[in-house]
């Protein structure tokens, strides 16, 4: 849809489908092509006007955009991408792991059981680094994809940049002994290649976590 936008073959102002339809186009989940469209906003390549619709607009100077967007970009709007990419990240890896032998498994995907170890003897830390074991395991995930450079760092950032935000539900996740199963399992069945079973894990975490962030936002 970028390349698209950008090449001029959507044209200014007109107006996109619905999140289904496009949904249904490209052949991914709405809440996927939920996170395509806030990305697309947010570096100024589509107007969303809620209850009329999404149309293009013409982009401003790049890197000043982007850099815009990046730093206005909303607690709501940041949370979103980066639950998307821990979503999405798990059963990418996951297939990974069943496609190649065991000793050529990068060093990363290999560590994965103790990012999730770690994370969870830091339940019982402080706060900040009971999040930043969190972001850890789910950036390590992200970095055992070869070529996957932009979405780790992304995933880093946006990381860091929630940070603040997410101390206030740092207790209540750290707590949360169904969560901390579940990043296990997450590790456990990305190692063993089960895909089915890292997208269903990998949807519950983001669910949760999401749930709660929403809830302290109010």
């Amino acid at each position: 849809m970028r390349r698209r936008i950008v090449t001029g073959d959507l044209a200014v102002g007109r107006q996109l489908p619905s999140i289904a339809n496009m949904a249904t186009l490209f052949g991914v989940s709405v809440p996927t092509m939920q996170a395509a469209v806030h990305v697309l906003a947010s570096i100024g390549l589509v107007r969303v006007s809620h209850g009329v619709g999404t149309f293009v607009t013409r982009p401003r100077d790049g890197a000043a955009l982007l850099n815009h967007a990046w730093l206005r970009a909303s607690t709501a709007e940041l949370a979103f991408m980066r639950a998307a990419i821990d979503r999405h990240m798990p059963v990418v890896v996951a297939q990974l792991a069943r496609t190649k032998p065991t000793n050529r498994l990068p060093t990363t995907l290999s560590d994965i059981s103790l990012w999730a170890y770690e994370r969870s003897a830091a339940r019982y830390g402080f706060p900040e680094h009971f999040l930043r074991a969190d972001l850890r395991f789910h950036l390590e995930i992200a970095r055992s994809v070869r070529g996957a450079e932009v979405t780790s760092d992304l995933c880093r950032r946006i990381g860091e940049r929630l940070l603040p935000r997410l101390m206030g539900v740092a207790d209540v996740q750290a707590a949360d002994d169904d969560l901390d199963e579940m990043h296990r399992g997450l590790a456990a069945s990305i190692l063993d290649g089960q895909a089915i079973t890292a997208a269903r894990l990998a949807g519950c975490i983001t669910r949760r976590e999401m749930r709660s962030l929403n809830e302290s936002l109010g």
